[in-house]
């Protein structure tokens, strides 16, 4: 027998955004405050990148999560 389809869980995509978004800032402050040596501008950079996808993947997965509780129930 087939199985339903299954719904993603928004709220683990938080958690993904959230660990993303920590990384990000762990290595923009590293770089800034010279702990990765010679390269350390491309590794800040790429911190950066990684914190605005994780806000992104924040902000995608809240509303994701705001449309999904308000559409329950019967609406008969």
């Amino acid at each position: 027998m087939a199985r339903g389809s299954t719904r993603p869980d928004y709220r683990l995509f938080m958690g993904i955004g959230f660990s993303d978004l920590i990384v990000g800032v762990g290595l923009v402050v590293a770089g800034l405050a010279g702990l990765l040596g010679e390269n350390g501008s491309l590794i800040t950079l790429a911190g950066g990148a990684f914190a605005v996808i994780g806000v992104a993947i924040i902000v995608w997965a809240r509303n994701k999560l705001s449309q999904d509780s308000g559409s329950g129930g019967d609406r008969n």
